[in-house]
């Protein structure tokens, strides 16, 4: 597939389990996304992105979906892309040729879609601690449950966006004693 400047030739796998996911999720309602299509959209997103040596770190809400799942599933997923040698974001033009290439449909501002699926791609790059997180051969980097947990207590003190609150308050009763305070408190420290 090509898009301007890029061409990519994603493995014939990657793009028929994209079309399958589309097709499973035909006419379906935009909403929330269940843990097994997080897992699904961030294993395809994952393998076609390191087809060209970038890197995927799932984070947001869908990062809490797949590590707290307790908690309200996310409404879309969101990936931070690096390269890993210079740590910056791919070029814009490289994206889109890879979610193209997969039968992603480009939504306004950051968004694509697939069947109804929502996918974000914030900018930025991941400084915080990430944890592995799937079976072999279908591992995916997640940022940690600490650094959710300071993010959403940063965004509620400095805000007040009472969700955030909630959503911290949530993952402290369901992480309880598996919290890594060797982890969290030089975050807590830092923001």
């Amino acid at each position: 597939m090509s898009d301007g400047l890029f061409s990519v030739s994603l493995p014939s796998a990657l793009v028929d389990r994209a079309h399958a996911f589309r097709r499973a999720h035909a006419g379906a309602t935009p909403g929330a996304l269940s843990v097994e299509d997080v897992q699904e959209l961030a294993e395809l997103l994952t393998q076609a992105f390191a087809t060209v040596g970038i890197q995927s770190t799932v984070v947001g809400g869908s990062a809490l979906t797949l590590q707290v799942p307790v908690l309200k599933p996310s409404n879309d997923l969101d990936i931070v892309l690096e390269e890993p040698r210079s740590g910056r974001a791919p070029r814009t033009e490289l994206v889109a040729a890879i979610m193209q290439g997969l039968g992603f449909t480009k939504e306004p501002g950051r968004h694509w879609s697939l069947g109804g699926c929502f996918v974000e791609f914030p900018g930025g790059i991941i400084e915080e601690p990430f944890d592995l997180v799937g079976a072999p051969g279908a591992t995916l980097r997640v940022l940690s449950v600490e650094a959710m947990l300071v993010q959403r207590l940063v965004s509620y003190q400095g805000t007040g966006a009472t969700a955030h609150g909630i959503q911290a308050a949530l993952i402290i009763r369901a992480m309880g004693d598996r919290l890594d305070m060797t982890r969290f408190k030089p975050l807590a420290l830092r923001d």
